[in-house]
């Protein structure tokens, strides 16, 4: 800490030149597209680095708020004979960062200096918490500054930044359970007679006439969830084997018509009537749905 205070207080004391020469450029990479709920990670580069190279670097990112959240930042690749550190605080919607090397050789601080090609590099790293389109900025012409150390004084030199621009979506809802739900091949199998209230904080329930449905009202077959990070699925009321999106004798007898090789149940039909969750429908899921019927227990 001591010495990140002595090379701030050498930048303000030492006399300050700002060079008015070609500046050097801070380019933004990142991944065209982000899923949601997931992390983006935006990598600056250097390049038309000063002849003298650059013992210091200041950044201003900027990043819209609404969609994203900061996370944290890193650097990579800076020379390794130096000590280079980087600092940085969260402002609003922007991330201020300041780079820099903190050297001491025998003869006093003599700061390593950043030249071109050395492949050096930061990283940023956001969290996307909604659905859009985030704009990442440095910003135009002189919204990077860079530090020139040469003959005991600094010079400040302008940079050039860059922006970029990362789609969030929503991905299709992989495989999953929870609290009275199950989510298998897009499709989500909800407990027999389970409300909204149950399902807790998982995500929203609408009707098919897309009304949001919420607290102690019944999830019936027809409705879809939509789980905070994932798209909407259609809802299927688990052990409704005949599909009239409820759960009666009628679906046990149909379960016995299938293990006797009198009807065949498919795709979500078949799902929703394994009760065990072993993949087939079986005498063990006709005995689980039987007690299922009678009150004693729901297989999950």
């Amino acid at each position: 800490m001591k010495r990140i205070v002595l090379f701030v207080l050498l930048i303000a004391l030492l006399p300050l030149q700002v060079s008015a020469a070609t500046p050097f450029k801070a380019r933004v990479s990142a991944a065209d597209s982000a899923f949601l709920g997931e992390e983006i990670c935006l990598t600056l580069s250097f390049s038309q680095l000063p002849e003298e190279g650059l013992c210091g670097i200041d950044l201003e990112l900027s990043f819209d708020d609404r969609l994203v959240s900061f996370v944290g930042a890193s650097i990579d690749g800076f020379p390794e004979e130096g000590a280079w550190c980087g600092t940085g605080r969260l402002s609003g919607s922007r991330y201020l960062y300041f780079i820099f090397d903190e050297h001491e050789d025998a003869d006093g601080f003599a700061p390593v200096a950043l030249t071109e090609g050395s492949g050096a590099s930061v990283s940023f790293t956001f969290f996307a918490k909604e659905a859009g389109v985030a704009e990442f900025s440095l910003g135009g012409y002189g919204s990077v500054m860079g530090t020139v150390f040469a003959n005991g004084s600094t010079k400040a030199v302008y940079g050039q930044g860059d922006s970029i621009s990362v789609s969030i979506v929503k991905r299709d809802c992989p495989d999953m359970s929870g609290n009275g739900f199950t989510v298998k091949d897009g499709v989500m199998y909800v407990r027999p007679e389970i409300t909204v209230a149950e399902l807790g904080a998982e995500g929203v329930l609408y009707r098919a006439d897309g009304s949001v449905v919420e607290g102690s009202a019944m999830v019936f077959k027809g409705d879809s969830f939509e789980f905070k990070y994932c798209n909407p699925v259609p809802v299927v009321i688990f052990l409704d084997a005949n599909g009239d999106g409820r759960f009666s004798t009628a679906d046990y007898l149909r379960l016995k018509l299938h293990i006797k090789g009198l009807v065949t149940l498919e795709g979500s039909f078949l799902f929703a009537a394994d009760a065990d969750g072993d993949g087939e429908v079986t005498a063990t899921d006709s005995f689980l749905v039987a007690e299922a019927l009678a009150g004693t227990a729901y297989p999950f």
